[in-house]
């Protein structure tokens, strides 16, 4: 049924079809709330309600979908907390609850579904520090909080987050230094963490990731001499490091090792730029 245009509410009766193994009503207009008879869809490995227009909270009864091993409901207007019920889901592996309106905490219970390689929560309201049960969840590849409320500082618990390949904190009120054990996340190829509070230097550690190919760094308060070591990051396209406070002269390294396609240095205390690279302006930058 995806991308149609029906509208009106799901029905209820949808739950009388208990050997649906998939249902996936996205990019449609439906609207009301999520009826709880779904939890009658024992068989459900796919549940996909994503861009349309419904609201409220997410029924405590998908938490009875034990064969579900794929939660999207991205792209709505559904308010509350996430129910602690998701943590039974235990095959889950993608979880997208982003663009919505959910408030509170971030849920501990996610640290159960160690199966879980693809979460995104963000673009919703979230509070708090990120839980420590999520460093349980060390099959992660793609992990998206950006644009929430989340505080403290870069949480610990991702250490253990190997097999990490994209990451966002974008757009929070994190603080404080970036830790040297980020250079052990040795298959991430995308981290964000602009729009946020870090300070200090960048540890030299973050030369260790290599796969990296966009790194996003601006409207934070890091300071220091911007490091030459970033030249040896070989495959990075794109950088942000705009709205800072980095000083000295921008290291020539960065300009004659790598072929970025666009770099954002405005608003730091930079004395002197290379020959041919240009102090974008803000419109083209994060």
């Amino acid at each position: 049924f995806d991308g149609n245009q029906f509208i009106g509410t799901l029905p209820s009766e949808l739950g009388l079809l208990t050997s649906l193994t998939s249902l996936s009503v996205a990019e449609n207009l439906f609207s009301g709330t999520l009826p709880s008879e779904l939890s009658l869809l024992a068989s459900l490995t796919y549940l996909s309600v994503s861009s349309n227009q419904f609201a409220g909270t997410i029924p405590t009864e998908l938490g009875l979908l034990t064969s579900l091993t794929q939660l999207r409901v991205y792209d709505n207007g559904f308010t509350g907390t996430l129910p602690s019920q998701l943590g039974l889901l235990k095959s889950l592996w993608g979880i997208g609850v982003d663009y919505n309106q959910f408030t509170g905490t971030l849920l501990s219970e996610l640290g159960f579904l160690t199966s879980l390689s693809h979460l995104t929560v963000n673009d919703n309201q979230f509070t708090g520090t990120v839980p420590s049960e999520l460093g349980n969840l060390t099959s992660l590849t793609y992990l998206d909080i950006s644009k929430n409320q989340f505080t403290g500082t870069f949480p610990s618990q991702m250490k253990r987050y190997l097999e990490l390949s994209e990451l966002s904190l974008s757009n929070n009120n994190f603080v404080g230094t970036l830790p040297s054990w980020i250079g052990d996340l040795k298959d991430m190829t995308s981290l964000r963490l602009n729009h946020n509070n870090f300070n200090g230097t960048l540890p030299p550690e973050l030369g260790n990731l290599i796969s990296l190919t966009s790194l996003g760094i601006s409207h934070n308060e890091f300071s220091g001499t911007f490091p030459a070591w970033i030249g040896s990051l070989e495959n990075l396209s794109w950088l942000w490091l705009e709205d800072n406070q980095f000083t000295g002269s921008f290291p020539s390294e960065v300009q004659q090792n790598l072929d970025l396609k666009h770099i954002c240095l405005f608003n730091n205390n930079f004395t002197s730029l290379p020959e041919g690279i240009e102090n974008y302006s803000p419109y083209f930058c994060s």
